[in-house]
């Protein structure tokens, strides 16, 4: 019944479609505030990263900060968004645009309150 009733290859479609197109709109947050920051994944999966850098590897994914990335699970839980501490999240069919607007708006908010953070660990080489 899941897969035929409820979790359907259109289902299945528009999921991974919702993904990529809020990963972009987080993605967006990021740079329009100049933030070592990125989202990456596929479809429903999302990860992210404290660093500037291009993501190819898991290494690559290793070297960003992890204390900007812990803040930032932090102060998504204040709001009442859950996500893997590790930086991974993962979209289900129970979610919707509005639930995407809530978590575009979370890490807007981060930005703004965070950037200063960001810029102070920038300019030190990494400590903050």
């Amino acid at each position: 019944v899941g897969l035929t009733e409820i979790y359907t290859p259109q289902r299945a479609i528009a999921l991974n479609e919702f993904g990529d197109r809020l990963r972009l709109r987080l993605d967006a947050v990021a740079r329009r505030h100049r933030l070592a920051m990125q989202f990456t994944g596929r479809g429903s999966m999302i990860g992210v990263h404290m660093t500037e850098a291009p993501i190819r590897s898991a290494a690559d994914a290793a070297r960003g900060h992890q204390g900007l990335l812990d803040l930032f699970y932090f102060d998504l839980v204040a709001r009442g968004i859950w996500f893997a501490k590790r930086g991974m999240m993962a979209l289900s069919i129970a979610l919707d645009e509005a639930d995407g607007d809530r978590l575009v708006a979370a890490v807007e908010e981060f930005a703004e309150s965070r950037a200063p953070l960001f810029e102070r660990i920038a300019a030190t080489g990494g400590q903050p």
